[in-house]
């Protein structure tokens, strides 16, 4: 028998557990999906148990609704563990619950209960390789690890976008390591740009001339650098720059084409940054192996398969970020509930929900994730509380929904939430909240450090009330801790009663 029609034998068998709540299932590292998914005991011969994952659980819960077995939804109680995801979580229409019995996906008795998008890497050795050796710094002979991830299978290392999402980080006891950079903090200025060549990328804002009486932006494919540090950069590398190219309210990547380091002028390959470059704006070198001069840094040979790290500590865990999707995605779902998890190591969104009606993510832990923390996109009355979102490479929660020409509200909400070091891969554009459309709420909610600003309203009948924000704008100009405005038809918002502190940027 295959394994849906064992694990439909299993539950016609009579051993789901009924609460007064309803049906309630389990799901543990330990279990089986062909199993029934009930709590079994300790220390027992397991002839039943719990489900292994919780594709296992949804796949019986969808089995009893089709047999006419389970009205509604049912409760699965996660045993503490990490949950390896290699693909999205996906819950549709079929996986709802109801108005009186909601489907409710919770840790079992506030056990740990960890959503990974990522891979667990081992076998990390010292560097005796002449040739990568001879581009290391002396010290760092001594300190840089090397572990071959090729040979663990692991592969898809993703490549440095101008914007969006990071490509494949890496993560030391919990902890995201830095890109080998120069400098190691702070940042390099644009020494000038060359107003000569084959092609005026762009022509530049002849209303804005920045420096030496040239339009702001305009260039030619070409900046040029103080200091003598490439000139011992090995050849063949994907250098990358990032940097606030023209304005400090917009950054992005961009990769080298070449360095003259006689002329001390980097090309960059197109495309180029859409504001141009400017004389005197911010920017640093990465990607660079010559540069893993210090603890935290890492460096990766995308052609070898080779991962180098110097390790701020003694590496207890080393995991990659690998999952390019949701780790979980609730598709035109409804009623459904998602308590107490923590989702990381995901390249893109924690969870992302489409269409539906009254979902809610409630008590969550977004963490050490490469996109936002979560998005919601269409349907009605979707909400995430009393969550914490920490250490995400662009913005916190996005919240879509609404008829603009009819002012039909959405009614989103994001409340009681904890929001802080968001931005941490782009850092401009991304924000703790998104309010998109008509009819959300933002309430409660404490948004601190971040290099770019707090909360975007886009949209009509949103509310902003009772939330604190601090500590932002710490990299940025022009900026502040709310942002809407230039589309006159954005009216009806509405921001009060909140605490504004501490809020000095540095940029222009």
């Amino acid at each position: 028998m295959n394994r849906l029609l064992l694990t439909l034998c299993a539950l016609l068998a009579g051993v789901v557990t009924v609460t007064a709540q309803g049906h309630e299932f389990y799901v543990s590292p330990s279990g089986n999906d062909t199993w029934s998914g009930k709590l079994s005991l300790p220390n027992t011969h397991k002839t039943d148990g719990p489900f292994r994952t919780l594709a296992g659980a949804r796949d019986a819960l969808r089995l009893l609704k089709e047999h006419g077995l389970l009205a509604g939804g049912a409760t699965v109680n996660v045993r503490g563990g990490t949950y390896t995801r290699g693909n999205t979580f996906l819950l549709t229409a079929r996986d709802s619950g109801t108005g009186s019995r909601p489907m409710i996906w919770r840790p079992y008795r506030e056990e740990k209960v960890f959503l990974s998008g990522g891979r667990t890497i081992a076998g990390f050795r010292p560097v005796t390789d002449p040739a990568v050796r001879a581009r290391l710094g002396e010290t760092a002979r001594t300190h840089v690890l090397v572990t071959d991830l090729k040979a663990q299978g692991i592969s898809g290392y993703g490549e440095i976008g101008q914007r969006g999402g990071p490509p494949m980080e890496l993560f030391v006891n919990g902890k995201r390591m830095t890109v080998a950079r120069y400098p190691n903090e702070g940042w390099l200025r644009i020494a000038g740009v060359p107003q000569s060549g084959d092609s005026l990328y762009n022509k530049g804002l002849e209303r804005e001339k920045r420096y030496d009486g040239v339009p702001a932006g305009r260039h030619y494919g070409r900046i040029t650098y103080e200091g003598t540090e490439p000139s011992h950069w090995g050849t063949g590398d994907d250098i990358y720059v990032h940097g606030y190219w023209t304005f400090d309210w917009s950054d992005s990547y961009q990769r080298i084409e070449s360095i003259d380091t006689a002329r001390r002028e980097i090309t960059l390959r197109p495309p180029h940054h859409w504001y141009g470059y400017t004389k005197n704006q911010r920017f640093y070198f990465l990607n660079v192996l010559e540069e893993l001069d210090s603890p935290g840094e890492w460096y990766m040979d995308r052609t070898r398969g080779l991962l180098y790290v110097w390790p701020p500590a003694q590496i207890k865990e080393a995991d990659v970020s690998m999952l390019e999707s949701p780790l979980v995605e609730l598709d035109t779902c409804s009623w459904t509930r998602f308590e107490g998890m923590t989702f990381t190591y995901g390249r893109r969104e924690g969870i992302r929900i489409r269409g539906g009606h009254d979902n809610t993510v409630s008590g969550c832990v977004f963490a050490n994730l490469g996109g936002d923390a979560a998005t919601i996109e269409g349907g009605f009355h979707h909400g995430i509380v009393y969550s914490t979102i920490h250490d995400v490479g662009l913005g916190g929660l996005l919240m879509k929904g609404g008829d603009r020409k009819t002012l039909a509200p959405g009614g989103h909400y994001a409340e009681d939430n904890k929001i802080y070091d968001y931005s941490r891969w782009l850092r401009t554009g991304q924000y703790a909240v998104v309010m998109e459309g008509v009819g959300h709420r933002a309430a409660h909610n404490l948004i601190h450090d971040s290099p770019f600003e707090g909360i975007a309203i886009r949209g009509n009948d949103n509310i902003i009330e009772y939330n604190e924000f601090h500590d932002l704008m710490k990299e940025t100009g022009d900026a502040g801790a709310i942002h809407t405005g230039r589309d006159w038809t954005w009216q009806g918002n509405v921001i009060r009663y909140n605490y504004f502190h501490d809020l000095k940027g540095p940029g222009l």
